[in-house]
């Protein structure tokens, strides 16, 4: 099977990525990225070295309603790479945690562009769309969200769109939902990355939600769900969707877990001092139904540590 998949240069997406590569039932992987490789920078070049020579890459793919000759021509390099599935995994997700989110650049470049993009598919054969999901979506994990954000909400419209888009075209949709992905290569402004750096700096670290609940997923453990959504036969006509999860902790668990298990026994580093934040109205977030996730903790927090040392 040959695979197609954009945004690989993400966190989640790289991690993806180079594991569903590793499958023996998947013989190439094409990666669709934005810009040329020797333009990254920073974390995303690092995730684009681990991949190698492994991944082939389509450098300067993007989809923008605003740019028809950029669109075009994007479009080309899907037919000319002619993918079995297509791992639609790519979100603007420029201030995605903010309610400023520009939503008309989001819908320029992900909802209008998406038409094409799945005849496009269909008529070079792909036979199935993988759909990155959010538990953030409304109608997913977010069991007592009051006031989901324009982000979450529109990762749910491009799944509804995608649902009647593969039905009008005859094309396979599956989706797996991603619930907190924590590991090594993610974004300096999360969780783990923030306690390992106050630790080294001797900061304080001030959370301001250590009520709310997590469902914390190591990021190695997405692929296996990538190629069940990729390789798996449905029963109905209805999508598939795996919802992979841990269950779902306090964020002040959690950190207090990462402090002992990562910091201390493994990086050898004095643990930071957190102050909590006295939380009204805690979160809970955790995938449901969920696809119970049986993780070997000590083994991924040897890998993270090594990976981070």
């Amino acid at each position: 099977m040959k695979v197609g998949m954009s945004g690989i240069t993400s966190f989640t997406g790289a991690w993806i990525a180079r594991d569903v590569y590793r499958d023996s039932r998947v013989k190439s992987l094409v990666g669709f990225v934005r810009k040329r490789a020797s333009d990254y920078d920073g974390l995303a070049k690092v995730r684009l070295q681990m991949l190698g020579s492994d991944v082939t890459l389509v450098e300067g793919w993007s989809l923008d309603s605003r740019s028809r000759e950029m669109t075009t021509r994007s479009l080309e390099e899907i037919k000319k790479a002619r993918v079995d599935v297509w791992i639609h995994h790519h979100h603007f997700m420029e201030s995605f945690r903010s309610f400023d989110y520009d939503v008309e650049t989001y819908r320029k470049t992900c909802i209008e562009p998406l038409e094409e993009l799945v005849r496009t598919l269909k008529e070079s054969g792909t036979h199935r769309i993988v759909y990155s999901g959010s538990y953030f979506e409304p109608a997913e994990g977010s069991f007592n969200d009051p006031a989901p954000t324009p982000y979450a909400i529109s990762k749910a419209e491009v799944w509804q769109n995608l649902k009647q888009l593969a039905r009008l075209n005859d094309i396979e949709l599956a989706k797996v939902v991603i619930p907190n992905p924590v590991g090594p290569l993610e974004n300096q402004d999360r969780l783990i990355p923030i306690l390992i750096n106050c630790s080294r700096e001797n900061k304080v670290f001030q959370m301001r939600t250590p009520k709310s609940v997590a469902d914390n997923l190591p990021v190695t453990e997405l692929a296996p769900f990538y190629l069940r959504a990729c390789f798996e036969s449905r029963s109905s006509s209805e999508s598939l969707v795996f919802r992979p999860s841990m269950g779902g902790v306090s964020n002040k668990e959690f950190a207090d877990l990462v402090q002992q298990e990562l910091i201390t026994q493994r990086l050898r580093m004095s643990p930071c001092i957190v102050q909590y934040s006295d939380e009204i109205n805690p979160l809970m977030r955790r995938n449901s139904p969920p696809d119970e996730v049986n993780v070997d903790w000590p083994k991924f927090w040897d890998f993270y540590a090594k990976m981070v040392e």
